[in-house]
């Protein structure tokens, strides 16, 4: 049995009820904690435009928001903005790195639509 040694991935090993250690180094990806929902755009909803973006956002080692950028645009200013906005009033949590906080970026999704 491989050693685990932070008490988070012991916890999702015990969970999964693995015998080895599933994230090497203890390696946890950045993760968004409670996501807001982006807001409409009343004129984009009222013309029936639809689309999706995804906004990469930076996070420092406490999870706090360091920087946000349009990854992939809807291709309606709007509704980036919108998504932006969204990114920008949700919560994250760091990543590890060797089980250490550190760091790190989260692709933020917001979908408009159907």
């Amino acid at each position: 049995m491989m050693l685990v040694k932070c008490a988070s991935c012991l916890a999702l090993v015990s969970l999964l009820g693995l015998t080895t250690n599933p994230l090497p180094g203890c390696e946890v990806p950045a993760s968004v904690v409670t996501a807001k929902a982006p807001i409409y755009p009343l004129a984009m909803r009222g013309l029936g435009f639809a689309g999706e973006v995804l906004v990469e956002v930076t996070i420092d080692a406490t999870g706090a928001l360091t920087g946000e950028d349009v990854f992939r645009s809807s291709g309606y200013p709007s509704m980036d903005r919108a998504a932006l906005m969204a990114a920008k009033e949700s919560t994250y949590a760091a990543g590890k790195h060797l089980c250490k906080p550190r760091g790190g970026s989260y692709i933020f999704r917001a979908k408009f639509g159907r």
